[in-house]
């Protein structure tokens, strides 16, 4: 018996969702969001490819020590356990410097101003500032926002490689 073509569609679609939903399958995240101010709130798409530049867009878990002094302030939604992640630009990649500017305060990535290092939050709790010059060691990138409130590498420094799990473009901004 020879199948029509609705036939195919629907077979294809049952046979598809029995695939990704089965219990013993990963299916890898494609889409994310991003509902902070560090960079445009939105829809973000996974995109392939292993080459990262300055300024990509990336999806990664950030450091335990950033995970804990983020939840201790307060900041983020609801509990920050190890599957937190967070959506920046890549500032500076293995080999490149950054720097936070004693006196000033002034934050640069490869000799670009990002902006300004705070002292404090704006509840008033002392933040973590990288103060100093720094190269990024092997395997290592820094995260950077755009937002001047943005909790990136001017405090958490540099994260591992391997905590990207996505470089990523946006489809659909709200801001």
């Amino acid at each position: 018996m020879k199948m029509t073509k609705w036939q195919k569609v629907i077979a294809g679609t049952i046979l598809g969702g029995l695939i990704l939903f089965h219990p013993g399958i990963t299916v890898p995240t494609i889409f994310y969001t991003n509902l902070t101010a560090s960079i445009p709130r939105g829809l973000y798409m996974a995109i392939p490819g292993t080459t990262l530049r300055d300024g990509d867009i990336v999806v990664y878990r950030p450091t335990d020590v950033t995970r804990r002094f983020a939840q201790e302030q307060g900041y983020g939604t609801g509990h920050l356990n190890a599957e937190y992640r967070l959506i920046k630009k890549i500032g500076a990649l293995p080999q490149e410097t950054y720097q936070v500017a004693e006196g000033t305060n002034d934050f640069f990535a490869n000799g670009r101003f990002i902006g300004q290092a705070r002292k404090t939050d704006p509840q008033g709790c002392i933040l973590p500032v990288q103060y100093g010059t720094h190269t990024v060691p092997e395997d290592s990138f820094l995260p950077v926002g755009e937002n001047p409130l943005s909790f990136d590498g001017r405090y958490e420094g540099v994260v591992p490689m391997d905590h990207i799990l996505a470089r990523v473009v946006p489809i659909l901004l709200i801001d």
